[in-house]
């Protein structure tokens, strides 16, 4: 099943859970996932990102871009990156593609002591979703 127009991707409800739509946004753009990130992150909404991440990509999206502008900033940017980092590596391992925007004030915290290298980081969404359109060819 491949979903073709934004609406239809929040419209089909088998896709996402309502914890997963409380805390994260997503749309289909040229079958991609971008995902708007909401609020604060923590390690206990890893599971519903992981899950509905999967979701997206077994429903045919080619990949994901994770728009983080809207997510908290605090003393935990570092827990919430953390948190990001794990549904990153596991959807690397799986073969999908994971792109952040709006990501400058995370990437200062990505050191040495994460791993594995951070995913490409884009300021325009149109460059996030054509680098994962170009990479998934």
């Amino acid at each position: 099943m491949t979903l073709g127009s934004v609406g239809d991707l929040m419209a089909d409800t088998t896709l996402f859970s309502e914890s997963f739509r409380h805390r994260f946004t997503p749309r289909d753009v040229d079958h991609v996932t971008v995902l708007t990130v909401r609020g604060r992150l923590t390690a206990e909404h890893f599971e519903d990102l992981r899950i509905g991440v999967e979701a997206a990509c077994r429903a045919g999206r080619r990949g994901v871009v994770c728009d983080v502008k809207e997510m908290a900033d605090g003393v935990d940017l570092k827990e919430q990156l953390e948190s990001l980092v794990l549904c990153y590596t596991a959807l690397s391992r799986a073969g999908a593609v994971f792109n952040f925007l709006h990501a400058n004030r995370l990437m200062k915290h990505w050191g040495p002591s994460i791993m594995p290298p951070p995913p490409p980081a884009f300021e325009s969404e149109p460059e996030a979703i054509a680098d994962v359109l170009a990479r998934t060819v």
